[in-house]
């Protein structure tokens, strides 16, 4: 049954990914001069950013968290994009702790329509009460296309409260990230970094498996989470 439902779930956000236009190409034919770069590596920062937390409660030495997770974001300027009203990737990740200092560490990345990226992160848990959990947690983001590179840098913190089956959660964060042309013409570069605030909630259904879905709101666009995991 879990191998069923992780299944299904994976699949059917593939399904919705592959709809999305090629994040490299869309960028290669719409750039120029008078393009809003700054608006695009907000949005990019966005997109790898609200992958950051699905709970306040993380692994446990020898503990894994794995699994996989979709991002969309609706875009603050969309043109670099193509005219897509919602951009999505797909991120891979796993988490394991550190003995004895109730430090996580995250590994995530992704290869899709164009774009690639590969993240590490450190997250540390608080257990304030009994069913409430307090995650804080900084990740480092090197992504990638045939015509930019970029760094995006985060800082989170998420409180969740466990409630049988079902955890909601709520976070805010910042996100901040260094984005360069390449093989484009002319060559640009731009810093930018923005706040944004997160509610969701993460569901247990079966032992180990967990769902989650959340929605991020930062000052200049807006975006959606969810994902499928196995923690053991």
């Amino acid at each position: 049954m879990k191998k069923l439902l992780l299944s299904v779930v994976v699949l059917c956000a593939f399904a919705v990914c592959g709809q999305a236009g090629n994040i490299a190409d869309n960028f290669k034919a719409n750039y120029s001069a008078s393009a809003n770069l700054s608006a695009y590596n907000t949005d990019m920062n966005t997109l790898l950013g609200v992958a950051d937390f699905h709970t306040g409660k993380g692994a446990t030495f020898p503990g894994v968290d794995f699994g996989a997770t979709f991002s969309a974001v609706k875009p603050a300027d969309d043109k670099l994009f193509g005219g897509d009203n919602l951009v999505l990737i797909p991120v891979v990740y796993a988490e394991t702790a550190i003995p004895f200092i109730n430090t996580g560490v995250v590994l995530r990345g992704t290869t899709f329509n164009g774009f690639n990226s590969t993240g590490v992160g450190l997250k540390h848990h608080f257990d304030i009460l009994q069913l409430v959990n307090l995650s804080t947690a900084l990740f480092y983001d090197h992504g990638w296309t045939d015509y930019y590179t970029t760094d995006h840098y985060s800082a989170s913190a998420v409180v969740s409260v466990g409630l049988l089956v079902v955890t909601p959660f709520v976070g805010v964060g910042y996100d901040y990230g260094h984005l360069r042309t390449k093989n484009v013409d002319p060559y640009r570069s731009t810093h930018d970094g923005s706040w944004r605030a997160t509610m969701g909630v993460n569901f247990s259904p079966l032992p180990l498996l967990h769902g989650y879905i959340s929605y991020t709101k930062t000052e200049y666009n807006q975006g959606f989470n969810g994902g499928v995991g196995l923690s053991f």
